[in-house]
Parts: C-alpha cells; structure tokens; sequence
C-alpha cells in the first residue's frame, strides 16, 4: 500500500465505538485437529484487526494477527488477542517475527526458547490450579 492510499483511510466515524469480534472457521485439513479460524475485528462496519487463529479446549494458537495501517496503535489487536487470553489456559503465537516481539511481551507473552513462537499461560490461582 502506498503512503498517499494509507492516508486517505478515514477516521473511525465515532458511530460504532464498541469493535466486534467475529469468527469465520475453516475445514481442518486433518480431522484430529480443530480447525483454523479467522477472526475479524470490526469497527464502524470496517475490518481493522485480522488474525488466523486454531482452538481447542485449553489453548489459541495465533498464526498471525495483523492491523489495518489506519488503526495500528489503538489497542485493537490487543483487545483481540485479550479475548484469547479470557477463553483460554494458554495462548501460542507461532513464527513471531523481529518487529512483534515487543507485542506479544507486553501482552505477558515468554520466548519459547530455540523457537520463534512465544507463550503464555494462565496465572495460576492460590491453590496452584490454573482457573
């Protein structure tokens, strides 16, 4: 995208300031395996945070979250992968790239070592459980 096309992107009108999440699933290519999903993050009727995700009962895997370049800087994909973090014990990002690290370490995320995935877990209650 050209510098002159990112800043023709309008504003959020201020219509909608509540962004809504919605999923899409994919058929899994095998059949043990939960399918992939994309998520949508919507606001003012624009898609402004997308992200390809595969759930199971206690874990996310993240493939790769991206931002449209009007809305980068907001929160947004934060807030998407905040959703994750609620519904899940533990959240994976695969393949991070260099530029995303900090990202996913803001968010409470650990290098896995020898890897370029990062982690996180659910805190553990005071009985050592997790939630």
């Amino acid at each position: 995208m050209s510098e002159s096309q990112r800043r023709s992107v309008p504003e959020p009108s201020g219509q909608n300031q509540d962004p809504t999440l919605e999923s899409i699933a994919m058929q899994s290519e095998l059949t043990d395996r939960p399918p992939l999903e994309w998520l949508r993050l919507r606001l003012d009727g624009r898609c402004v945070v997308l992200a390809k995700v595969r759930r199971s009962f206690q874990r996310a895997v993240v493939h790769f979250v991206t931002t449209h370049p009007g809305y980068r800087r907001r929160g947004l994909a934060r807030q998407l992968v905040a959703s994750l973090q609620r519904d899940r014990r533990e959240v994976i990002a695969r393949g991070v790239n260099y530029s995303a690290r900090g990202f996913w370490e803001r968010l409470g995320f650990t290098r896995i070592p020898e890897s370029q995935d990062y982690l996180w877990r659910a805190p553990l209650d005071r009985t050592g459980e997790q939630p």
